[in-house]
């Protein structure tokens, strides 16, 4: 490869993942950070020149990305001892964001050596190394020894798999992560900086899973944690958010703390009220929602499409006949009340239906082309997440927008309370915008707080 050409081409991404991996927020996840067995495996993957030591942290399906992104690492960081700093964060970003996906887990950058893990995982870590869980044990409650002896003897008994066989790697990678999950869940988590696994992932033949439904260990819950965090990946925290008129779809980004402000609420009982959500199993036998932060992203477009979209655009010219109708029969009476509301609904079917177009011919395919392109090759990530960050900027806008309007239309409606000569087709109305209502609050949601940000992380 010509050295020029390389310099060339590298330099100024190097120069910017620097910033980027130095400047990265803290959170908190084994895997995440420079002293962790993902990194660990990607030093040593480099000096000994072999991807199979890492392959096994990643599924199947990104082989191909990695394996580009090995050979790319290999080549530059031959330029000089800076190139080969720089070049090496940028394969251990690399991985451990790829990692990081396939356990249906947020990537929020590479975290330092030295954190403090808490008791927990140094001593799992430890078991597996001298091949005994006695020590273990004693620091988890004794209900749950006969789950952790079971699965730290299905990780001693899948360890010793020969490098070549990647397979087999990532059936130990399965195995060593749901152990690590299972005993933080056990302990209780802890006040450390790495005790925080929410995702119980199955690693094995590049099954990377999540869990669903209820989280089985205690997500930790503060007036940092953001609205999107909750209602994401724990459908049963909404109910919380709606009895208090907070708004999780198109205020889904801002934080407890300044969510519990601005509707005159008290952070404390806020909290205790999510943490009591989340520990609480749902009352009805209704499945939980799917964890569309798991599923592919052209699978999440084809759900918003066909879901969302669909029925916006049957149900709006329908609401639209029922509008008039009422109008003319009831405009005598309830004009001044009607004539506001048929002004807000038109102003919102027209932003609508320019917006779902937008969506459709522009957007969405560019999202799915960015998807492709990140799986197909790492290097392109930044420039394909890079070219819809303003178009995506554009909708969270025009969904704010449709925010406006159906809380002024529930205003302008007296949150669409019928008059007492109302007709049959007064009652199909309201109820009719309230399921409209009720369904983009659902769309926007599945937007602005989990497509969109996913599509983002991309860019990273």
């Amino acid at each position: 490869m010509n050295e020029t050409i390389v310099r060339n081409g590298w330099a100024f991404w190097l120069a910017l993942l620097a910033t980027t991996v130095l400047t990265a927020n803290l959170a908190r996840a084994h895997c995440d950070g420079m002293d962790g067995p993902v990194v660990k495996a990607a030093e040593k993957a480099l000096v000994e020149g072999n991807v199979n030591l890492v392959l096994i942290w990643v599924p199947a399906a990104d082989e191909d990305a990695i394996k580009t992104a090995f050979q790319k690492t290999l080549a530059v960081r031959k330029l000089s001892p800076e190139a080969r700093e720089l070049a090496d964060l940028y394969f251990f970003e690399t991985l451990v964001r790829i990692h990081r996906a396939g356990e249906g887990a947020p990537y929020t950058g590479l975290k330092p050596a030295g954190r403090d893990l808490g008791p927990i995982i140094p001593a799992a870590d430890k078991a597996i190394a001298e091949g005994s869980v006695d020590a273990l044990l004693k620091l988890l409650p004794e209900s749950g020894h006969t789950e952790a002896h079971e699965l730290f003897e299905a990780v001693l008994a899948k360890n010793a798999f020969k490098l070549e066989d990647v397979d087999a790697g990532r059936e130990y990678v399965a195995a060593y992560v749901s152990f690590i999950h299972a005993v933080e869940r056990l302990h209780g988590g802890g006040e450390c900086d790495a005790c925080e696994h929410e995702q119980t992932g199955k690693h094995g033949n590049g099954d990377h899973g999540v869990s669903h439904g209820l989280p089985k260990g205690k997500i930790r819950v503060d007036g940092t944690t953001t609205v999107r965090d909750l209602v994401g990946r724990y459908p049963q925290t909404r109910p919380v958010f709606e009895e208090r008129g907070i708004d999780y779809c198109c205020g889904g980004g801002q934080s407890l703390a300044d969510a519990a402000q601005k509707h005159d609420a008290e952070l404390p009982a806020l909290v205790a009220a999510l943490e009591e959500a989340l520990q609480t199993p749902p009352k009805t036998s209704k499945p939980i929602d799917k964890d569309w932060y798991a599923v592919p992203l052209q699978e999440l477009v084809n759900h918003i499409v066909g879901v969302h979209h669909t029925y916006m655009k049957k149900e709006l010219p329908r609401l639209r006949t029922l509008e008039k109708k009422v109008l003319n029969a009831h405009g005598a009476k309830h004009g001044e009340m009607l004539r506001k509301a048929h002004v807000l609904f038109v102003a919102l079917e027209t932003d609508l239906s320019d917006h779902l177009a937008q969506e459709e011919k522009v957007v969405f395919p560019q999202i799915v082309v960015a998807d492709t392109r990140a799986h197909e090759k790492a290097s392109r990530r930044v420039a394909s997440a890079a070219s819809i960050r303003n178009p995506i900027g554009e909708l969270e806008q025009e969904h704010d927008s449709a925010g406006q309007l159906l809380a002024k239309l529930r205003k302008a409606t007296d949150n669409y309370t019928l008059p007492p000569d109302a007709c049959p087709t007064f009652k199909a109305l309201y109820d009719g915008l309230q399921g409209m209502e009720a369904d983009l609050h659902q769309h926007i949601h599945l937007e602005n707080n989990v497509l969109f940000p996913r599509v983002l992380e991309l860019e990273r």
